[in-house]
């Protein structure tokens, strides 16, 4: 099987924002060298700097938080 590489996994996750409903303001932004290869969903400030709304996770673990975000919406528990 071929493995992904980085521009591919950022890809895919950003297009799981589009799909799961994530107003256009969001992004996937990637982390620097020192983390890896990790995920965080940001937007962008007024100023011009970058405001990063979750942790940064793999892209597994982002994938993770996706099916949880999306159950959440449309199953809350009861």
């Amino acid at each position: 099987m071929k493995r992904l590489n980085f521009k591919h996994l950022k890809e895919f996750l950003s297009n799981a924002l589009v799909s799961f409903g994530f107003p256009e303001k969001y992004f996937i932004q990637n982390s620097d060298g020192r983390l890896g290869q990790k995920f965080a969903i940001a937007s962008n400030t007024d100023n011009g700097g970058v405001n990063v709304h979750t942790n940064f996770m793999t892209y597994d673990e982002m994938n993770c938080f996706f099916i949880g975000y999306h159950t959440a919406i449309n199953k809350p528990l009861k």
